[in-house]
């Protein structure tokens, strides 16, 4: 009966197969299945993308990081964050003008060590 491809997927099934459901939830879920019926493409794409996520994803780790500190509200860091965005864009037209890319790669490198370190 269980054909949820993600721990999540499992954990709402046996949230629902758990505990009756009032009968607005059922109905819903019932459009929801008259819905998806028809849609084997969508259905397929998205079990063979559950595949790939269930050992991947790890719902406890994406909650604990939404849960955590907004590290650039720290003035200095969101201060060099719209620096580096600035810097990124005044450097893709000094490329586009001059088809020069070698600040624009070497401004890439620092943004994406900046990202890196958070």
């Amino acid at each position: 009966m269980n054909t949820a491809r993600s721990g999540v997927g499992e954990a709402t099934l046996a949230d629902w197969l758990s505990a009756p459901a009032d009968l607005d939830t059922v109905a819903e879920r019932n459009e929801a299945v008259r819905e998806l019926t028809p849609r084997l493409d969508l259905r397929e794409a998205l079990a063979l993308l559950g595949d790939d996520l269930r050992n991947t994803l790890h719902p406890e780790v994406l909650r604990e990081w939404a849960r955590g500190d907004d590290t650039l509200r720290i003035g200095r860091w969101r201060i060099a964050a719209y620096v580096l965005v600035g810097l990124s864009l005044l450097l893709v037209g000094v490329w586009i003008r001059t088809t020069f890319f070698g600040p624009f790669l070497l401004m890439f490198i620092i943004d994406m060590l900046f990202l890196g370190a958070f």
